[in-house]
């Protein structure tokens, strides 16, 4: 192996290398910068073996496990299982939640090769794990699905979601946060209406959400507009004065409302 897998980091770097090293990364592997992670191809081309197989992660265990092999390269395994996802076993949704678990697992596993460097009897850890590196590795597994300068070129809009979802095939709640944090400064929330309750809770919230102006009466109101009709969408503007502070859009299928806004100046 070549590159940063193969040098090996002695430290965490900030969060603002986190963009550029992603960058890297996939410059190296030979993937485009503007399409969908090949992750088959760059396993194969750094020679780690790929096992989805059952850790526990359904029931608070280990959603993926990074092996250093003592011949060289990794084993990474990978629990796409999650204790719930709202979405009955036969649905054909749960086939997409599974896709998307196993891709950000994985890239998040091989954001933790950065901190090992190839030794006499295979890959020796140079960094111990911690909160920081999670932190770290859940960054960068965002920037190699979702790359920055794609998220840029989007307006801060919940139709921004919805195309990098469908564009990179991630996760609504990763295409989220690829937005946000290509918008500093801005504001996303990303909402869930489970079957039965009227009120909407937070599934995921930027670090600045409480730079808005009382979202729960809004959220709430779109959330019921958008079940109440036919159509498969509910849009609804939420106004400050004269400053369009949001705009949110529904994801019926998904029993999802992702709402946008850019910070109060």
């Amino acid at each position: 192996m070549t590159g940063p897998l193969n040098r090996g980091l002695m430290e965490i770097p900030p969060v603002g290398a986190v963009s550029k090293i992603a960058e890297t990364l996939r410059g190296e592997w030979g993937q485009p910068q503007d399409s969908t992670l090949d992750l088959p191809t760059v396993l194969d081309r750094l020679g780690i073996e790929l096992i989805v197989t059952d850790l526990g992660g359904g029931t608070g265990g280990p959603q993926g496990l990074l092996t250093p092999l003592k011949y060289g390269g990794y084993q990474i395994e990978v629990d796409p299982t999650l204790p719930s996802t709202g979405v009955a076993r036969d649905d054909p949704l749960q086939e997409e939640i599974r896709r998307h678990r196993t891709r950000f697992i994985v890239a998040h596993e091989l954001a933790h090769t950065l901190f090992y460097w190839e030794g006499r009897n295979g890959p020796e850890r140079l960094v111990h794990d911690s909160p920081e590196q999670e932190q770290f590795c859940d960054a960068l597994a965002s920037a190699l699905l979702v790359p920055a300068a794609s998220a840029r070129a989007l307006p801060l809009h919940p139709d921004s979601v919805v195309s990098l979802h469908r564009s990179f095939d991630v996760s609504v709640e990763v295409a989220a946060r690829a937005l946000i944090e290509a918008h500093q400064g801005g504001v996303a929330w990303l909402m869930v209406v489970p079957d039965g309750q009227e009120e909407p809770w937070v599934q995921w919230g930027a670090e600045r959400t409480r730079d808005t102006v009382s979202p729960w009466r809004l959220l709430t109101r779109l959330a019921d507009r958008s079940k109440d009709r036919s159509s498969s969408r509910g849009r609804l503007r939420w106004r400050g004065g004269q400053t369009t502070l949001a705009r949110g859009l529904y994801l019926a299928d998904r029993r999802q409302l992702v709402v946008t806004a850019p910070s109060p100046s």
